[in-house]
């Protein structure tokens, strides 16, 4: 099996934050890249490697603004 072509999802920001010990107020301790790759392979058998509306979603990057655009643009 050789991939046919690939493509790179959009990568995720995770902040861990941290509380003070004395006090109710957090602060970015550190800040996580999660990187994926998808990868089209020729000649897999589909039925063992199934997948989700929701995988085929996460191929494309969020755009709140635009979301909200086209909302407005439907009332």
């Amino acid at each position: 099996m050789l991939p046919t072509y690939s493509y790179a999802l959009p990568t995720k920001s995770t902040e861990v934050m941290l509380m003070q010990e004395q006090g109710t107020k957090t602060y970015v301790d550190a800040v996580l890249k999660t990187h994926h790759r998808v990868i089209q392979l020729s000649t897999l058998n589909a039925a063992l490697c199934p997948h989700t509306e929701a995988d085929f979603q996460a191929r494309f990057k969020a755009r709140p603004e635009l979301e909200g655009l086209i909302a407005q643009m439907n009332q």
